[in-house]
């Protein structure tokens, strides 16, 4: 026997005993020393060439990683060498199995080869830039997950460090990347390709998985520290960055839907068909969804949300409004041959109410199914209750399946919580020729039927035993779906790019009525209301020399107040010229400015402008509430 097959039998060996001690709570491995480690790295270096011996090594590494708590100052140079050495093997060309052990390594001792911040954010980066090699992906999916862990169970007042600025931007472009490449697939792919990459979909990409931690984290925390300005600042500009990444994949979108005129008709209605999975596994399904449901707090919804967020949800809901209309387009035109649209011409008035026909989709109305196995066995039993709160009346319909072997093979529906209350109706029998070849009273119902009140009770029995000749479909029991309306609509959702621009236009109508109504009331305010509605303050007459007087003492000008406004990033509403030539704003805004600055005995250096801080924040504190009062006299006008 050779020395080579000797080394071979012993590492074998040393492999499966490392196995078992891997899923055993005590670990027994020698001491983590220098002179340990520099021995593995020796040995792993001597087996490169021979992936059965490599194979035991890693998995005796991976033993040895695991029982080792931190690493102390000397063990620093001997791990570097065995994270390179780790590194090399899966940028190479090996089986999957040795890429797998290789990875579990990295993945499972990633605190202690990557000890700082820094290197682990570095070597998060390098994965998704690198995730083209086999080895890569492997590995990027096993320390992902094992973030995302980190990620989900860490608490919402701790912000981790996987929420850093680099970090987002570089998962997320890839995310958007990857999307943009899988819906892109839809006229790019062959149809055998294309079959075989919908078979797997839907599903999440390492990348995505992690962006979703990211984000759900990033919500927690920022919701539990809104007092923080920072924090919200950087929770909207990532929401930002985040409306800018998906506004590319509906980009792509709006591109493939140009792209099928050119592909055949019959794999066009075969990729449309499909086209939802493929959403659905992209940023548009995974990660927009879940962020516009978590922007609809109220806790968010605050004036800087809307300052800073109403133009991107305007323009990205106009995109979307686009793709979710396309994509509809193309299915109507291949689900009716006689309609045809002309290019350039006006398109149809269906297609023009796609969006505001929707139904709001309602979960609840689905009601539920009560049914026996299929087929049913002799001396079967079965009773079932169900209720839906609140409903005033249920309404059933049978599968057209139903069947037993003989009429008293039956289903007795009661109008309650037992089968002591008012019985309903009663089926059984069958159709086919068999047993009784005959059914209970009129048969099975092919119509609804309506059942009072919001329980229903059904109790079923096999009193017979199955005879020989009789088939599976003569025995096959019964189903019965049960809802609370009467509509067999499907109200269960509704496709995901209709649903996302939805609810982008909804965000944006609760940005531009926060943006209407203006900062929050005060106390002060809320305890003045009744005072400043009271027919006798109305009355009161204002003296405009007063007015006039104080103008003139602050030496504001209109001049002065578009300087301000530049400065604060604070544009006035817009008037059209005859509205402003009523409502006179430049008058009223000297007028509020000018009795601001003598309220808080403030002095304004009209020929030199300049603001500090601190005179910056009072300025742009009251022309938003200005702008909020000459909208509302705006208002009036526009009605």
């Amino acid at each position: 026997i050779s020395m080579n097959d000797v080394v071979t039998i012993l590492l074998h060996h040393l492999g499966s005993t490392c196995c078992h001690q891997i899923n055993t709570e005590q670990k027994l491995v020698p001491d983590m020393t220098p002179r340990y480690l520099e021995q593995l790295s020796d040995i792993v270096s001597s087996v490169t060439c021979n992936e059965q011996q490599l194979h035991c090594v890693l998995v005796l590494l991976n033993l040895s990683m695991q029982s080792l708590d931190s690493v102390t100052p000397e063990l620093v140079d001997s791990i570097t060498i065995l994270r390179e050495q780790v590194w090399n093997i899966l940028s190479s060309n090996y089986s999957q199995a040795i890429l797998k052990a290789a990875s579990k390594i990295l993945s499972n001792s990633f605190e202690l080869f990557y000890s700082s911040e820094e290197a682990q954010h570095v070597m998060v980066v390098e994965l998704i830039k690198s995730s083209q090699h086999v080895g890569c992906q492997i590995l990027q999916t096993s320390v992902f997950s094992h973030i995302r862990a980190q990620l989900d169970s860490s608490l919402a007042q701790e912000r981790s460090a996987w929420c850093a600025q680099e970090i987002i931007d570089t998962v997320f472009c890839a995310a958007t990347a990857e999307s943009c490449t899988l819906i892109g697939n839809v006229v790019t792919m062959t149809n055998e390709a294309f079959q075989s990459l919908v078979s797997h979909m839907p599903q999440r990409s390492p990348c995505i998985s992690l962006l979703g931690s990211i984000q759900s984290h990033l919500f927690r925390y920022s919701l539990s520290h809104l007092d923080n300005k920072e924090t919200t600042t950087e929770l909207f500009n990532y929401v930002k960055f985040a409306l800018q990444q998906c506004r590319k994949v509906y980009d792509t979108v709006l591109s493939v839907c140009t792209g099928l005129d050119e592909l055949e008709i019959v794999h066009v209605e075969t990729r449309l068909n499909m086209f939802e999975r493929l959403v659905k596994s992209s940023t548009l399904g995974l990660i927009l969804p879940p962020m516009l449901c978590l922007l609809c707090d109220k806790k968010l919804h605050t004036l800087t949300f809307s300052e800073s967020l109403l133009q991107m949800f305007s323009d990205v809901s106009v995109v979307a409004c686009q793709a979710a209309t396309a994509v509809h387009d193309k299915m109507k035109l291949l689900s009716s041959d006689s309609m045809i649209i002309e290019e350039g011409g006006e398109r149809s008035e269906q297609f023009q109410e796609y969006l505001s026909s929707l139904s709001v989709p309602a979960p609840w109305a689905a009601g539920r199914t009560v049914e026996t196995i299929h087929p049913v066995r002799d001396n079967y039993k079965f009773k079932d209750t169900f209720t839906i709160p609140g409903a005033r009346s249920l309404y059933l319909r049978f599968d057209p399946r139903c069947a037993t072997q003989y009429d008293y093979d039956k289903v007795i529906i009661y109008a309650g919580a037992s089968t002591s209350s008012r019985k309903v109706a009663e089926y059984g029998g069958n159709t086919y020729g068999f047993g009784s070849r005959s059914v209970l009273g009129s048969g099975w119902p092919t119509d609804q039927i309506k059942v009072e009140g919001d329980t229903v009770t059904f109790s079923f029995e096999m009193r017979s035993g199955r005879e020989h000749n009789t088939p599976d479909r003569a025995i096959w029991g019964f189903a019965c779906s049960v809802r609370a309306q009467e509509s067999e609509e499907d109200m269960l959702g509704m496709p995901v790019l209709a649903d996302t621009a939805l609810g982008l236009s909804t965000l944006s109508c609760h940005a531009l009525r926060i943006l209407y109504e203006g900062p929050t009331a005060s106390e002060e305010e809320i305890l003045c209301k009744d005072l400043m509605e009271s027919r006798l303050l109305q009355r009161c007459v204002w003296k405009e020399a007063n007015v006039g007087s104080l103008i003139r003492d602050t030496g504001i000008t209109s001049h002065t107040i578009d300087r301000l406004r530049i400065m604060c990033g604070k544009p006035g509403p817009v008037f059209r010229p005859s509205l402003k030539k009523i409502v006179q704003p430049e008058d009223i805004e000297i007028a509020v400015i000018a009795a601001a600055m003598k309220h808080l005995r403030f002095e304004l250096d009209t020929d030199n402008l300049e603001l500090d801080n601190d005179t910056a924040s009072l300025v742009n504190k009251v022309l938003t509430r200005l702008n909020a009062m000459l909208r509302k006299l705006l208002l009036p006008t526009l009605r």
